[in-house]
């Protein structure tokens, strides 16, 4: 929870390993013999799976500091195998060889994940400059939205999603981006305003919430 520090080595150490299990998961259903679809694809998606599980470990074991609970270990767990499972058995029979509207969908899923995992660690290592303690972080990506890494996850995920050429698939980040805009940052919202009150303010008056330039 926000504001809540502790190790919460139990609660990683089980999302680390139901990571693992994902992965491999989506690993079976890309790759098992029934598979029929285009083999890059495949590898494509895997990719984006191995990569997500990559910055969800550094996520864990370096930038966070913060207290994790069991139900916030579940759901992340939880995400993490509707994304990574689900998204890969999508596309595991597309037969579409790959073309230009899918390396346009790996550049934003690289996009997205430098917007997410680079944000983060831009706000980590200024975080830990002594001069900044106590201070509310308003720099770098954080400059262009206030939740430029939520922002991150819905573009990562729309590529991700347009790679398995599945047009149901596109719930996914619709969802999670109805998630972030309606639960999460005003959550987030709320700590910030509390925690930094006329900083926040101003920060909030000048910098849009989740889409930069637009919202």
């Amino acid at each position: 929870m926000h504001g809540e520090y502790g190790k919460s080595v139990p609660q990683k150490i089980a999302l680390a390993l139901s990571h693992v299990a994902t992965v491999v998961l989506a690993g079976y259903f890309l790759f098992r013999q029934e598979a029929e679809g285009d083999f890059l694809r495949r590898v494509l998606l895997f990719s984006c799976a191995l990569i997500y599980f990559l910055r969800l470990s550094v996520t864990l074991f370096y930038l966070m500091r913060r207290r994790m609970r069991w139900s916030e270990a579940l759901s992340v767990a939880g995400a993490f195998f509707i994304f990574s499972v689900g998204i890969s058995y999508a596309g595991r029979n597309t037969r579409v060889p790959v073309g230009g509207w899918d390396w346009i969908a790996a550049l934003f899923y690289l996009f997205g994940s430098f917007l997410n995992t680079g944000s983060e660690l831009q706000r980590h290592w200024w975080k830990m400059r002594a001069e900044n303690k106590g201070k509310l972080y308003t720099e770098g990506l954080f400059s262009w939205a206030r939740h430029i890494n939520y922002f991150g996850d819905t573009v990562l995920l729309a590529g991700w999603v347009i790679l398995s050429r599945q047009g149901w698939a596109g719930l996914i980040p619709l969802l999670v981006a109805a998630g972030f805009v309606f639960f999460h940052i005003p959550v987030l919202t709320r700590y910030l305003q509390n925690k930094y009150k006329g900083e926040f303010e101003a920060y909030a008056l000048r910098t849009k919430k989740f889409i930069p330039f637009f919202y």
